[in-house]
This record gives C-alpha cells, sequence and structure tokens, in this order.
C-alpha cells in the first residue's frame, strides 16, 4: 500500500516539474539557463569575502569554463561578458569567458549575461559591433540625443533576449516577496505593472511594449535625424572629429553595421540618405512589434506560475 502511495506521489512530482518545463519552454524561457544562474547565484552568496570564482557552464553543445567577477563597474548596477576570439582552422573559437558584476547579488544581470554566453555558444561569436553600438553615443553627447542608443536594442535579437531574461528574474523576485497568499490573476498583474513603473526599474521595455509605431524624428528635428544618419553612414571618421583611437574605431563599427543592415556599398546623397532612415525605421518597427509580444508573455508566465 505504502509502496502505490509513494509511487503516485513521485508521478505527480515528475508530472508538476515536466510542466513547469513545457510552461517555460512555450513562454520562451530557458528554464535550465534560470536554474544554472541559481546555482551560481548560491555560491556567490556563500563566499561574501569572495569576489572571484570560477565556474562551469553545463551546455547542451559542452561544458564550458568561465569565471565571475565582482567587480565595480563606474559606479552603476550593471555587468558584462567578455571573451578571447582565435581562428583555428579557418573557424573562430572562444575561450576565457569572464562575466563581471558590480553587484553580487545581481541576479538578473547574472542571467542577461548566461544569455549573451547560450547564444555565443550556439550561433558563434558577434563581431562586438552590436555592444560597441549601445555606447557610442557616450562620447558624442554634445551633439546627439542619448535615446539613440536605445534604436540599438531594437535592431538586435541577442540584446533583446538577454533583457527580455533580466526582466522574469526580477519580476519572478519581485512577485515572489510581494504577492498576497493566494493571489488571483488582477493580482499578478497588477503588482507586474506596479514593478515596472518603480523608479528604479529598467525602462528599456517602454521601447517595446507600447504598440506606436516608431519614428525616428522622435529623437530630434528632421535635421538632426539627417545629420545623425549621414555620419553614420557617409561620415568620416577623423581625429578632429573623435580624438581618441578606441572611439574612432567604436564609431565606425556602428557605422559598418549601419551599412550592412542597409546593404549599402557606396556613399549616399541626400535623397538616398531619406530612404535609408525609412528603412531603419521599418526594421525597428517589425521588431518592435515582435519584442512587444514576448515580452508581454511575462504576464502570462507569471500568472501561470503563481495562480495555478
Amino acid at each position: 500500500m505504502w509502496n502505490a502511495w509513494w509511487k503516485i506521489k513521485w508521478i505527480n512530482l515528475i508530472y508538476t516539474l515536466m510542466r513547469y518545463i513545457k510552461l517555460f519552454e512555450k513562454w520562451g524561457i530557458n528554464k535550465e539557463l534560470e536554474d544554472l544562474t541559481d546555482e551560481y547565484m548560491t555560491s556567490i552568496k556563500n563566499n561574501p569575502e569572495q569576489n572571484d570564482f570560477n565556474f562551469v557552464f553545463y551546455h547542451e553543445l559542452g561544458n564550458y569554463l568561465f569565471k565571475v567577477k565582482i567587480k565595480e563597474l563606474g559606479g552603476k548596477k550593471e555587468g558584462n561578458i567578455t571573451y578571447d576570439v582565435a581562428e583555428v582552422n579557418g573557424k573562430k573559437r572562444t575561450s576565457n569567458f569572464v562575466i563581471t558584476l558590480s553587484d553580487r547579488n545581481d541576479k538578473s544581470t547574472l542571467l542577461h549575461e548566461l544569455k549573451h554566453f547560450d547564444r555565443i555558444i550556439r550561433i558563434g561569436p558577434d563581431d562586438g559591433t552590436i555592444r560597441k553600438s549601445l555606447k557610442w553615443v557616450d562620447f558624442i553627447d554634445n551633439d546627439f540625443n542619448p535615446n539613440i542608443r536605445s534604436i540599438f536594442y531594437l535592431l538586435n535579437d541577442d540584446e533583446f533576449e538577454a533583457k527580455y531574461h533580466g526582466y522574469y528574474s526580477q519580476i519572478d523576485k519581485y512577485l515572489s516577496e510581494n504577492l498576497i497568499e493566494n493571489p488571483t490573476r488582477e493580482d499578478v498583474i497588477n503588482q507586474i505593472n506596479f514593478f515596472l513603473k518603480l523608479p528604479s526599474t529598467d525602462k528599456s521595455y517602454t521601447w517595446w511594449k507600447n504598440n506606436l509605431y516608431f519614428k525616428l524624428e522622435l529623437l530630434g528635428d528632421k535635421k538632426y535625424v539627417e545629420k545623425l544618419f549621414d555620419l553614420l553612414i557617409n561620415g568620416e571618421i577623423t581625429p578632429m572629429l573623435i580624438p581618441s583611437l578606441n572611439m574612432r574605431e567604436l564609431f565606425t563599427s556602428v557605422k559598418t553595421y549601419i551599412r550592412q543592415k542597409l546593404g549599402i556599398k557606396t556613399k549616399l546623397e541626400k535623397e538616398q540618405i531619406q530612404k535609408a532612415i525609412i528603412q531603419i525605421e521599418k526594421l525597428i518597427n517589425k521588431n518592435k512589434e515582435k519584442y512587444r509580444k514576448k515580452f508581454n508573455r511575462i504576464y502570462s508566465i507569471m500568472v501561470d506560475k503563481y495562480v495555478n
């Protein structure tokens, strides 16, 4: 009798676990990645005096050694991932992965960087263009609106997926600490909306969550946008414009990225610049709609997790 009872209990447990795995797969969250993040975070929290950690990233395509460093990054709560790339027999090989966190308790940022790690393993190393493009405005802020960086979050699936997993982790933590007992669907939705409006919450999601058609003119007047794209597509990167060698290389990489996205091979005239702007707007809005739909899945994930 007892054996039959335990058998039923185990079957129910396995069924529940499989249900949650299927649930996360359905909504686009990598549950295995979250479990690994929890494992790494436990080790970090259990060693408060230690700032350097050696971990193994257990991945379906192999096991990868990497380091986590706890280190201040300009006084901000953030993180990054770095790695070396070498060409072996005509193929790019990656090694020496290092994730740096400014806050040892920041699970969502660790999950964000591990999502980048996962994508690098699956599709290979990127050329750094996207990462650089998100930072280039820091060095010419007298002439350009810093909101321009958000455009690149609307052009790149990798950045969105990493952000998406980061938001999932933050919202899940917030709900676990603030939801009432036996919450309703409305309770969960209201708490998510409240969290998203908190001053401390990263507002990148606002670029995806609304369903308004995005126009680059929102970043400045028409002449401003034309000047920006003329520099990005045609501009000469001179020492006078950007004195720092590293910054010139960074700006050049952004220019290359835009040209590649639009298939541009020659210098463009003013009318062609206008067409390029329209093309970029179409690409942004196509991605924006795709990201908006996926971001809103977080509501369904949390309702399924906390209500049922």
